[in-house]
């Protein structure tokens, strides 16, 4: 009994014995060999894996619980740099992995890892070695992950091709549980993530189910902050852009899923996103000021299927943002150079259908948009500020539209505003617009291509419906349908700074405007209190040379070469015009040549005109009517028809002036007929027919009182005795009347309808000097004495002898009704001065006896029917001599004395005063009792007869023949 107690004893000591070797045995091995072990193995396995250098500080390794801990490990770059490190890995085994035949940890734990990342070429980095395309088709290892966690982590990027760093700082991961056991395959795996890039926090929530079927997982992502230009390179923008401030921030939620591990059944979406940008900045490099500063700028609550290909905004908002567009001289645009071209090799794939995108409501708020452009030489400089715009239901989808609208203020002064519908697929956009006072003179330097021509100002107005349509395989359509008008229109001559063009008001009344096709179909076309400045310079050139913009030799010789391949009698597409009438009012031009000398100015006011009926669809010509006011105050009147759309030309117009005052146009006519106008008048009525290329013209012209002045040295003046020509021409009424054709082929570069108006007048005028001047000699029948008529000294009572002469120049008159007269007065200064005064005397007594006669109650008589005869000369001689006003001799009591008769006489004589005033009044009443007697006989005109200023003359002047006369001129 007691043996077998011993043997008993004894075995169970060998057993505790034995199991105490073998705990000894395990923990000596799990403590400190499989450490070794197992740092050995982790050194060489990973090293041969990675190709690297692999170090491990330690490793620590507990068999009770089955724990393991790997401290300061570092993998090595090939560069030398550390690739990866951690400073401790921390993995909590389960003994339940044996009978599962799975591993099975309850804890994962890395602290402080890092990573090193090298991005070293365009799509190279320093772990690209590391990657391999090789399958695996072991069956996957089944685990069951509790505690995962990674503890302060940490990533160097480096981008060499940029040279940038970047840098992720505590980083923290939180799986609570991983699993791919049958019977975790439902459980949601958890994910707590939070980390710094680049001092931006970033947050990621989420929950997935990775090993069921589907496949499921959902992801926040909170992106706080995100400093943009750190990033800027990465962005697709091109190197002539900076982005000098800026901030991101995002929140998003994405959804993934996947059914029987098919491609085509994955699901990928982004829902819930909300970004915004902050105070961001863009810059050209080549600029010194910013072009785009948007303060605040959000794409709130946005779904985003990629795989659907589906995005969903419901709303877009942008506020009190400022852009500059801007082109440069070079032709480039600032906001073009934004976004880098795409390489060929980035072209999207054809064949995926597109992303079909939604707005739900897109609005900007109190934008102000610079516009510049550097290419002209004169630059354009625009400002537009309270810009807004508002859309809803914008969005891709085929067939289905939006709503818009948008408003600005342009320059300060104007405003633009429209809304309507628009489509994407097809492009299409209609709706009302409207603008008022938009000011349009900042973009003069658009047509200075053309012409020559500042535009001071120019405001632009419309109300009306506008369309706009696109198709990829077709050009753009646009249509308009309302009023446009463009007022207080003032444009500037560019070489000389003075004003060309301006108007009122330029209006378009119910117009339909379409492009592609081409129509143009208009009510009225109205045009109010414009004016015209036409100036020919001292050089000859007239203004529209000047205004117009020359072509170069180079594109003449172009357009040359373009023409001679047009087919003879081509005329090209004519699209459908048709305006119903056009209006013309309170219109003026002004005409200034400095080409001749003295210059000439002159003005047509009062302009109205009507076009009616003008259209390229209607057969019928227009009617056109024109009235003015030649200098304010000349009738000028302008009727026809015209049909400038018909392959074979067609006008018929006639033009009337009438009461044009002639001497106006001295200029221009004087430097061919050699003398000034005078006077005169001018009555035009011309028709002029265009059929085809042949013109064909009536020329009925009057010239009323035409009268030459004085002569005028002109190279230019024909060689003729125009004056007689002249005088010939007049009828008895003094009108010229000319009625002569003219004709010729105005596709001729030398026609020019002037000059051969010109030459047929100087024709008419040859054919009128061919009669012999020696008929202007025997008008008169007497000779040089027929110039003059005699007076008796004192007196202005015409001979009887000279009546005789006056009846045969009234009939010369009457006969050459061209005629003028001009009758002067004259007297002898000596002669006519001591008849006067004699006469004088004598009506002194005249007066005398009249007076007797009133005293005994005789009735009166003029004053030359009374006779002093010789009794009674001495008694009114007396009478005469005391009611002279003169100082007389006089006796004691006062009374006259009574003196001789010779003395009485001298004294009266000597105060009776003969001035020059008289002598003129003398020859003045002498021209008029001739021209009484000439208008009395009713044959001549009394608007032929002019009295001209009298003369005095003494025997000093030597001139021959008696002075006391009246002297004729014929004009």
């Amino acid at each position: 009994m007691y043996g077998m107690k011993k043997i008993l004893r004894q075995r169970w000591e060998k057993i505790l014995a034995g199991v105490f070797a073998s705990i000894l045995v395990f923990t000596l091995i799990g403590f400190f060999i499989i450490p070794v072990f197992i740092k050995s193995i982790l050194v060489k396995k990973l090293s041969a894996n990675v190709q690297r250098e692999v170090l491990v500080h330690r490793v620590k390794f507990n068999p009770y619980l089955l724990s393991l801990i790997v401290d300061n490990l570092v993998i090595k770059d090939k560069d030398g740099e550390i690739f990866a490190s951690l400073d401790e890995l921390s993995v909590n085994l389960q003994f339940s992995s044996v009978f599962q035949k799975a591993l099975i940890i309850k804890g994962f734990h890395i602290k402080q890892p890092y990573i090193r990342v090298v991005r070293n070429g365009e799509t190279s980095f320093n772990f690209s070695d590391l990657i391999t395309e090789k399958g695996n088709n072991a069956a996957p290892i089944r685990f069951s992950l509790h505690e995962i966690k990674v503890i302060d982590g940490k990533v160097d990027f480096w981008d060499e091709m940029k040279e940038i760093k970047h840098t992720l700082n505590n980083l923290n991961v939180i799986i609570p549980f991983l699993s791919n056991l049958p019977r975790h395959v439902n459980s949601e795996v958890i994910l707590n993530c939070s980390v710094l890039l680049n001092d931006t926090p970033i947050f990621l929530t989420g929950k997935s189910r990775p090993f069921s079927d589907p496949q499921q997982a959902f992801l926040q992502i909170d992106i706080q902050k995100l400093y943009i230009p750190q990033y800027s390179s990465y962005l697709p923008l091109s190197t002539k852009v900076n982005i000098l401030s800026g901030y991101m921030n995002v929140k998003t939620a994405l959804s993934y899923s996947q059914k029987n591990g098919s491609v085509s059944s994955r699901e990928l979406v982004f829902s819930q996103a909300f970004v915004s940008l902050d105070s961001l900045t863009l810059k050209h490099k080549e600029e010194k000021e910013e072009f785009a500063i948007i303060p605040k700028f959000s794409i709130n609550n946005t779904r985003v299927n990629v795989t659907d290909r589906e995005i969903t905004v419901e709303e877009i908002f942008a506020e009190n943002g400022s852009l500059l567009l801007k082109r440069f001289a070079n032709g480039t645009f600032n906001f073009l150079d934004i976004i880098s071209p795409v390489k060929q090799s980035e072209q999207p794939e054809q064949s995926k259908r597109p992303w079909l995108l939604t707005v739900r409501e897109f609005l900007v708020k109190e934008f102000i948009i610079q516009g510049e452009d550097l290419m002209s030489s004169n630059p354009v400089f625009v400002t537009l500020d309270q810009v807004n715009l508002h859309g809803s239901s914008l969005t891709t989808k085929s067939g289905e539209k939006g709503q818009a609208s948008f408003s600005l203020r342009w320059n300060k002064t104007g405003t633009v505003s429209a809304e309507g519908s628009i489509g994407v697929d097809p492009i299409i956009a209609e709706g009302k617009i409207s603008a008022a006072n938009v000011d349009i003179s900042p973009l003069h330097s658009y047509v200075t291509d053309t012409v020559n021509l500042t535009i001071a100002k120019a405001n632009v107005h419309a109300d009306g419906d506008i369309t706009f349509g696109y198709r990829e395989e077709s050009n753009p359509t646009v249509s308009y349908r309302g009023n446009i008008s463009l007022s207080d229109f003032m444009s500037i001559e560019k070489l000389y700074k003075r004003s060309f063009l301006q108007w009122k008001i330029f209006s378009l009344l119910n117009a339909r405007i379409k492009y592609n096709p081409t129509e143009i179909y208009i009510d009225e076309v109205f045009l109010d209190d414009f004016s015209v400045n036409l100036l020919v310079h001292s050089d000859g050139t007239p203004d529209f040379h000047v205004i117009l913009v020359q072509e170069t030799e180079k594109e003449e010789s172009l357009r040359t070469e373009q023409e001679k391949e047009i087919p003879h009698g081509y005329k090209g597409f004519i699209p459908p015009v048709t305006i119903d009438t056009i209006n013309l009012q309170n219109g003026k031009i002004d005409f200034i040549d400095r080409y001749i000398n003295p210059g000439f100015k002159s003005k047509l006011e009062d302009i109205k005109a009507t076009i009616s009926g003008f259209s390229s669809e209607d057969m019928e010509p227009s009617h056109i009517s024109l009235t003015g006011r030649l200098k304010g105050i000349y009738p000028l009147e302008i009727t026809g028809k015209i049909d400038p759309f018909s392959e074979k030309k067609y006008a018929d117009v006639n033009v009337v002036l009438r009461g044009f005052d002639l001497p106006f146009l001295t200029p221009y006519v004087g430097r061919y007929i050699g003398y000034t106008i005078e006077k005169g008048k001018l009555y035009l009525d011309l028709g002029y027919t265009i059929s085809g290329n042949e013109l064909y013209g009536e020329n009925r012209i009057i010239l009323d009182r035409f009268t030459l002045g004085d002569k005028i040295d002109s190279q230019e003046a024909i060689s003729l005795p125009i004056k007689s020509a002249i005088n010939f021409l007049k009828d008895r009424k003094g009108e010229i009347r000319l009625d002569f054709p003219v004709k010729g082929n105005i596709d001729d570069p030398e026609f020019k309808l002037g000059k051969v108006v010109l030459d047929g007048m100087i024709n008419l005028a040859k054919k009128v000097v061919t009669s012999p001047f020696a008929l202007l000699g025997n008008i008169f029948g007497r000779g040089k004495k027929f110039a003059f008529l005699e007076f008796d000294y004192g007196s202005d009572r015409i001979g009887r002898d000279d009546i005789k002469k006056l009846k045969d120049l009234i009939t010369a008159l009457y006969e050459r009704p061209f005629l003028r007269l001009e009758i002067q007065g004259r007297t002898d200064q000596k002669e006519d001065r001591n008849a006067l005064k004699l006469r004088r005397f004598t009506d002194l007594l005249k007066v005398q006896k009249l007076k007797d006669r009133a005293k005994k109650g005789k009735p009166a008589v003029p004053l030359s029917e009374v006779e002093i005869y010789t009794g009674e000369y001495e008694t009114y001689l007396r009478k005469a001599y005391k009611a002279a006003d003169f100082p007389k001799s006089r006796n004691v009591f006062g009374f006259v004395e009574d003196i001789p008769v010779q003395k009485m006489e001298k004294l009266l004589m000597d105060h009776i005063a003969i001035t020059d005033g008289d002598l003129r009044l003398l020859a003045d009443r002498r021209a008029i009792q001739v021209k009484d007697y000439i208008l009395k006989s009713k044959k001549v005109e009394p608007e032929r007869i002019f009295i001209v200023k009298s003369k005095i003359y003494s025997r000093k002047d030597g001139k021959k023949g008696k002075r006391s006369r009246v002297q004729f001129a014929l004009k």
